[in-house]
């Protein structure tokens, strides 16, 4: 299915992408990271798009118009995954004011309502319980950990979830989907560097929450699929409330590894490089997940990060100037909205929050507001050339294991270059040499 343009704001791109072939929709300003207005047939309350608690389902259902389309949106404002949360509320943000420039979603102003999870799943479970009757969409922020237990709320009739956190491996079919580039993929694009560059010994050190047993999961299976082309020196694991892992990063260190992968997110990851400070290991090539593709926290670490630090990005992050098409039209509509609210340099948090929204926002746009979950469902499951700031979403590719609609050729792998604060691609398309 394709969804044509319609009014795309362009703007000054200063980290253009991968060529892609296929042209989708942008949607102008779409933008959605959170909750569907609900199916009920009153007159919608117009809830506050700043960050509220508030979890109180609104709808467009049967309004006149002029009345708001409330979307909820459930993401972590404060506590540990805040850096990405307070990322994704500004996505929303931003994509509501394009949204609401360009007429809205058919006379109806989209508002999001946007609460605050404190990156803890039983805050997040508590807020979507009140909500998962009513609502048509429900997108959950900001990591596995907390995204994770509220998909066991769906029922056989929805609400459509978007998780967005990519280490959430929802099943292909079901109403929940994930952000995004996958965890798999972007473990399988890491070995696939590594080989190219020569690393044949690897070690890897994790958390052991949600999140970073995901990443060893997957870890061990890039691997195995390497036939014997890379292996593990030693894995090491920490707990996500750990103020020091020198003594694993030492143990490590003793195994001569030729790179590292620290599969962790947040404050974990910054006790991880500044230990590899303390054991003297910042020659390293280090690998992490995207989920630290934050420039706020990369230029908040500095000099202690490591010297060569990479990730498995997405395409809008990989450059110079080799987008074209429609992915250069949207991802300059993804750089001008997000420059118009502050920041200059997206992050990974934007983007994580920003696909779905497109994708939310154009089902609602070609449905109706008075689409149900099942409809939506239906709709984002036929689309097979939609074009986002991630990549080229295909949800009818069954080789996709899970419900997220990118394989592994969306992953591209980006070196930060803290002399010029951004990132810099290093890999072609699946993490291999260019």
């Amino acid at each position: 299915m394709k969804v044509e343009p319609s009014g795309v704001e362009t703007g000054r791109w200063m980290r253009p992408i991968g060529s892609r072939r296929r042209w989708m929709a942008a949607l102008v300003g779409v933008s959605m990271v959170a909750v569907s207005a609900c199916g009920s047939s009153g007159s919608p309350k117009t809830s506050s798009s700043t960050g509220s608690t508030s979890t109180s389902p609104s709808s467009a259902y049967g309004a006149r118009s002029g009345t708001p389309y409330t979307i909820h949106a459930i993401v972590s404002q404060t506590g540990s995954a805040s850096f990405l949360g307070v990322e994704q509320k500004a996505a929303l943000m931003a994509l509501q004011s394009q949204v609401n420039s360009t007429g809205g979603i058919d006379g109806h102003p989209l508002a999001f309502d946007i609460a605050d999870n404190q990156s803890t799943a039983s805050v997040s479970v508590s807020l979507a319980s009140s909500l998962i009757s009513q609502v048509p969409v429900l997108i959950v922020g900001s990591v596995t950990t907390v995204d994770r237990p509220v998909d066991a709320l769906v029922t056989s009739s929805g609400p459509v979830i978007y998780d967005l956190s990519p280490g959430d491996h929802p099943t292909r079919g079901s109403f929940v989907y994930s952000s995004a580039n996958s965890t798999t993929t972007q473990t399988q694009a890491f070995v696939n560097f590594a080989e190219s560059k020569g690393w044949h010994h690897v070690a890897a050190i994790t958390s052991t929450d949600a999140s970073g047993q995901d990443g060893w999961t997957n870890i061990q299976k890039a691997v195995a699929a390497s036939g014997g082309a890379v292996t593990i020196t030693d894995h090491e694991t920490f707990a996500p409330t750990s103020v020091s892992v020198t003594t694993q990063l030492s143990k490590i260190k003793a195994t001569n590894p030729q790179a590292l992968m620290v599969w962790t997110t947040g404050t974990p990851f910054s006790t991880v490089v500044k230990g590899m400070q303390q054991v003297g290991a910042t020659s390293l090539p280090t690998m992490t997940t995207n989920g630290n593709e934050s420039y706020k926290e990369l230029t908040g670490l500095g000099s202690e990060l490591p010297g060569q630090l990479y990730f498995p990005s997405s395409q809008y992050q990989v450059g110079p100037q080799s987008l074209t098409g429609q992915a250069q039209t949207v991802a300059q509509n993804f750089y001008s909205a997000m420059k118009a609210v502050g920041q200059p340099v997206p992050d990974e948090g934007d983007a994580l929050a920003w696909d779905p929204a497109l994708i939310l926002v154009s089902a609602i746009k070609k449905l109706g507001v008075n689409a149900t979950a099942a409809q939506i469902h239906s709709y984002i499951s036929s689309l097979s050339d939609f074009v986002g700031v991630n990549g080229t979403y295909n949800f009818t590719d069954s080789s996709i294991p899970d419900n997220r609609g990118l394989n592994i050729n969306s992953v591209y792998i980006t070196q930060w270059d803290q002399a010029a604060r951004n990132w810099v691609g290093v890999s072609g398309a699946a993490g291999k040499a260019k």
